[in-house]
């Protein structure tokens, strides 16, 4: 099979989005965070937690950008709200990139499972949870989160 320009790219734009988090510019961590309970519903019985950072190359982390008010107000989102990326998609032979696919809403209050991202950096020292709001992949080369707070500070 073909290895279409756009996927070939792929290596190089990961290693080009690191730049700035090697340079000290990206102050905050992103990762992934699966909430599972034992019980039969969400909170019922024992959490179980598994993080999974979202990084570019080197494991340098993506963009993380507050929202103005007036994106926030147009967005009817919550204060505090944040957008994440550009954040490189899996190549195919999937060497380079984040698979989009984590990034689907798992969230389930009836299976006992959530999912959220926890960001930690200057904003937020012990770290905050994050609801995603919205997820765009409809470029080649990005992926884009929106997202907004649920808790403040992470315990």
């Amino acid at each position: 099979m073909a290895q279409t320009l756009a996927d070939r790219l792929k290596k190089t734009v990961y290693r080009g989005r690191a730049i700035a988090g090697g340079k000290g510019f990206r102050t905050h961590t992103v990762s992934l965070l699966d909430r599972s309970w034992t019980g039969q519903h969400t909170g019922e019985g024992s959490g179980i937690e598994q993080s999974t950072p979202i990084t570019e190359a080197n494991n340098q982390p993506p963009k993380v950008r507050w929202l103005k008010q007036d994106e926030i107000a147009l967005a009817n989102l919550a204060g505090g709200s944040v957008e994440i990326g550009p954040i490189t998609p899996r190549n195919d032979a999937g060497t380079v990139g984040t698979d989009p696919a984590l990034f689907t809403d798992v969230s389930d209050a009836n299976t006992g499972k959530e999912r959220y991202l926890l960001i930690k950096g200057p904003m937020h020292p012990t770290g905050a949870v994050y609801a995603i709001k919205s997820f765009r992949n409809e470029k080649a080369l990005r992926i884009m989160l929106i997202a907004s707070p649920v808790a403040p500070e992470y315990r």
